[in-house]
């Protein structure tokens, strides 16, 4: 199952205008360019750990940069929370897949529209952890 949701990435500047402000209204939710935020998903059903272990998140690259994600299941419910930082303004999508059956998950996933990527939250950590600077210390002699 593919679940999508619309975002508005905007500045103070933006949200100061009446006719922004009333563009906002037709998206899920609103965050602002360039600032890292968590985002918080609560599906109404409970992920079964291989579902957990195949879930995707799907976005456009070049508007939002993924950068961790978190999934807590419960009872009846599961969160799933995902640290992003907007790059671009204007309204993306972000999406949540996550296998009912094993073949229609994967057919599913090779028909996203061509600027999107779906990447298994099982890697953003690994992914995310490659890309982060060390510190090193250069001795002057």
């Amino acid at each position: 199952m593919i679940r999508f949701y619309s975002l508005f990435i905007s500045n103070d500047d933006l949200l100061a205008s009446p006719l922004i402000q009333k563009f906002n209204l037709f998206h899920d939710l609103n965050l602002r360019l360039g600032q890292k935020e968590t985002v918080n998903f609560l599906l109404q059903t409970p992920l079964t750990p291989m579902q957990c272990k195949k879930l995707n998140i799907i976005s456009d690259p070049n508007s939002v940069e993924i950068l961790d994600t978190e999934v807590k299941t419960y009872k009846y419910q599961t969160l799933i929370s995902v640290t992003l930082i907007p790059k671009e303004l204007g309204s993306a999508r972000i999406g949540l897949a996550f296998p009912q059956s094993e073949g229609l998950h994967e057919e599913r996933l090779k028909h996203l529209p061509a600027r999107f990527e779906a990447i298994p939250c099982s890697k953003i950590h690994q992914t995310t952890a490659a890309y982060q600077p060390t510190r090193s210390t250069v001795g002057v002699q």
